[in-house]
């Protein structure tokens, strides 16, 4: 049972015009309500009480869900949340039949933007509101490169041009030690640095959030 005693972060989220309850723990692990997330994409009582049922009873939903104290999502009622993580993969299991296509496609529609939106929007809301760095040179006639720190859910990115590194968490946090003397740096030499303090390697990136950038001489 987790309460507000332990020290829990706990915001209303906008998505889509509907609120939905989440809560970040001491240790950064987001939760969200799973009847404020059922009430959202429009479930009626008994298809809400079946999905908190669900979970409970799922072998992989179950290790991803806990209750939380009256007062926490629901002021008066104790209330089963699951882990962000957990989202996808539960809303992924509520099946769109043939009669709610027919007979309620809103829901359905509703529905999908959830399963494929939801969990990046709430992991959003608890990420650190920090404002780009940037060095503007006036030196004329100088090409720039972009230097780019991002930090994202479960992922750490270093970004030199069009050059991509997948960073430990560990070594983000180095790395951002370091922005105030790589500003002063010309490419090379910050990649040098950069490979100096770190085992990095070429990695694809997906959906990122910006958390400092600056730019340097070439």
């Amino acid at each position: 049972m987790i309460s507000l005693e332990n020290k829990l972060s706990v915001k209303t989220v906008d998505f889509m015009g509907d609120g939905l309850l989440a809560a970040q723990d001491s240790k950064g692990v987001i939760w969200t309500g799973i009847n404020s997330f059922c009430q959202g994409i429009g479930l009626n009582k008994n298809e809400r009480d079946r999905q908190v049922k669900n979970v409970q009873s799922d072998e992989v939903l179950k290790m991803g869900c806990v209750k939380f104290d009256a007062g926490v999502f629901d002021p008066n009622n104790e209330t089963l949340a699951l882990q962000l993580d957990y989202v996808p993969l539960w809303l992924a299991k509520i099946s769109i039949t043939p009669n709610m296509k027919e007979n309620n496609p809103e829901l359905v529609d509703k529905l999908v933007k959830y399963q494929l939106k939801a969990k990046d929007v709430l992991a959003q809301a608890f990420l650190p509101q920090t404002k780009p760095i940037r060095r503007n040179s006036k030196r004329i006639g100088k090409k720039k490169t972009k230097i780019t720190l991002y930090r994202g859910e479960n992922s750490y990115i270093l970004m030199i041009g069009d050059d991509v590194y997948d960073l430990e968490e560990d070594e983000y946090t180095e790395i951002d030690s370091l922005i105030p003397e790589l500003v002063f740096m010309n490419v090379s030499q910050i990649a040098s640095v950069v490979k100096a303090h770190l085992s990095i390697h070429e990695n694809k990136i997906q959906k990122l959030e910006r958390e400092q950038t600056i730019e340097c001489d070439e």
